[in-house]
């Protein structure tokens, strides 16, 4: 499914995530629009995955479709800082001292 939704148009990036013990997790994609999302949503390779999911694997999942506003980031040793403005796509970067 990676090389697949990256191969969508309007994509920007994704993260994924899963317990080694429990198995839960979490996969976070950040697409350019609603319509971009909707392409995704709709691709037949995608929806015959998430088919083969509720048959096979999951008992239960979850969607949120957000829009993100605001991103910070910060980390430890004095690494560059990115703030994302909506609609748009902008990066300010701001150099430590």
């Amino acid at each position: 499914m990676a090389e697949l939704v990256k191969a969508t148009p309007g994509y920007i990036s994704h993260y994924s995530h899963r317990d080694p013990v429990s198995r839960s997790g979490v996969t976070i994609s950040y697409f350019e629009s609603l319509e971009a999302i909707k392409t995704w949503r709709e691709n037949p390779e995608h929806q015959e995955v998430q088919r083969l999911g509720r048959e096979l694997f999951y008992s239960w999942y979850e969607i949120q479709v957000v829009k993100v506003d605001r991103q910070y980031e910060w980390s430890l040793g004095g690494g560059n800082c990115y703030l994302t403005l909506s609609p748009q796509i902008r990066r300010l970067v701001i150099k430590s001292l």
